[in-house]
């Protein structure tokens, strides 16, 4: 998969289908929509190509941090596996965001005659006020050589596929109704860094995960998680808060994990932590020795929960 910062840069002897979208999380909807145009783009021997922004529209727009449900490492794996050829990375600012549809399209799309096709998901819209809708790119397209196709949305009753979706469980700490949305566990991936040593002095030593800031965490509490550590997983417990019993850090939320039956110290290595489910939110104990009495607890629900 290749990287670009300008349509002006995709290879000119390639032919291309283009799907244009932000993909943060590539839940099931977004894996849906993938699929789609990649068979199609496979029956009509294209390139698949995918047209994003950087940074993420609402961290310029509404000054949001800590809100992406993938990192951009994270979201790259995900699109290769899902059969992207291309990316182009538009930089996003407001001049980009103020731009009529007609423009847009215009210096980005039509000045490439080696786009043949254009896929647009089912709630696809862009340009000033979000005017550019699919009636507007079929209508700018209808005279001209670009096939333009409106992908059905990906349904199942009850399940919203979406990534505010996803943001709302993960502030609500529902990781294991995260499943449904992505697919798959909601994951942190980072180095672990040394913390304070509390746990290993309580008998229960904890990887100190350095996780990426524009992460959205899982709301404070502990929860039941496996650790990825190379190719191999280990059973985890994963406190995400402030440590209250010891001392309250305002704005500096850790994410300590205990692994099960492990003590090697992984300081510098790199870390996948999976989120199964909250049993707990975290609370400020009366003594240590009442805190490692529920650590106790916590770790036996752990050992005889299966995933």
């Amino acid at each position: 998969m290749k990287i670009y910062k300008s349509t002006l840069d995709i290879p000119k002897d390639l032919d291309f289908g283009l799907t244009i979208g932000n993909f943060d999380g590539v839940h099931l909807g977004h894996q849906f929509l993938l699929k789609k145009v990649k068979e199609e783009c496979e029956r009509k021997k294209w390139k698949m190509l995918l047209l994003t922004f950087t940074p993420h529209p609402l961290a310029v727009l509404q000054g949001k941090s800590n809100f992406l449900v993938s990192d951009y490492s994270e979201k790259l794996d995900l699109l290769k596996e899902y059969g992207v050829d291309y990316i182009v990375e538009l930089p996003f600012d407001r001049s980009l965001s103020m731009l009529e549809p007609g423009v847009f399209l215009e210096q980005y799309l039509v000045s490439q005659k080696n786009i043949k096709g254009v896929f647009l998901g089912h709630d696809f819209s862009f340009g000033a006020n979000k005017k550019g809708n699919h009636d507007f790119v079929y209508n700018y397209f209808k005279n001209s050589n670009v096939a333009v196709e409106t992908l059905d949305n990906f349904r199942e009753e009850g399940v919203t596929y979406s990534s505010t979706k996803v943001r709302e469980l993960l502030a609500g700490g529902e990781v294991d109704k995260v499943f449904e949305v992505l697919g798959r566990g909601y994951e942190l991936q980072g180095i672990v860094k040394k913390g304070h040593g509390r746990g290993k002095g309580l008998g229960f030593a904890t990887a100190n995960l350095s996780y990426p800031r524009e992460k959205l965490l899982p709301k404070s509490g502990v929860y039941i998680t496996d650790v990825k550590i190379g190719d191999v997983s280990y059973k985890s417990l994963t406190n995400v808060g402030v440590n209250p019993t010891f001392e309250v850090r305002e704005n500096e939320i850790s994410v300590e994990n205990h692994i099960l039956n492990f003590d090697r110290d992984l300081y510098g290595e790199k870390i996948i932590v999976s989120f199964y489910k909250k049993i707990r939110d975290e609370k400020a104990f009366s003594s240590p020795t009442e805190l490692v009495e529920q650590l106790k607890r916590d770790v036996d629900e752990r050992a005889a929960f299966d995933v």
